[in-house]
């Protein structure tokens, strides 16, 4: 691992987040599932955005493709450990799995100004930050 990538901010997990990141380490996606609604939520939460229960949220993997729904790219950081990367793509994701389910992650391995709303997606994971796995997507087809 590069002294660079080692400067990266790892994400702040707790016990909700836990499961999230405990199942990118093993290269599966997951996302949180109400039982009751039968509705996936993203970001993790204590209750469940749709029914406002809390006692039927559980975790459910997810095939990992989606499609871009709106990005950004940056072009300079002044957080240590970026600096190498830019420019680079952060992108918010729409899964295959349910409308309007979306989540945050970069779009790697493209020229970051070749990627365009609607373009398919799946879902890889990237160690280089020490011990987290980070979802990054990729483009498809």
């Amino acid at each position: 691992m590069s002294e660079e990538a080692m400067l990266r901010p790892s994400p702040g997990i707790d016990d909700l987040t836990r499961p999230y990141w405990d199942s990118a380490a093993k290269g599966e996606l997951s996302i949180q599932f109400c039982s009751r609604c039968e509705r996936f939520t993203h970001a993790p939460s204590v209750l469940c955005p749709t029914c406002h229960q809390s006692d039927r949220l559980g975790w459910k993997a997810v095939s990992g493709k989606g499609t871009v729904y709106s990005y950004t790219v940056i072009h300079g950081s002044r957080i240590p450990g970026f600096d190498p990367e830019v420019p680079y793509l952060v992108a918010m994701i729409e899964l295959v799995e349910q409308p309007a389910l979306h989540l945050v992650a970069n779009v790697t391995d493209v020229d970051p100004h070749g990627v365009e709303v609607g373009d398919a997606v799946e879902v890889h994971f990237d160690d280089r930050i020490g011990d987290v796995v980070l979802p990054q997507f990729r483009l498809t087809g």
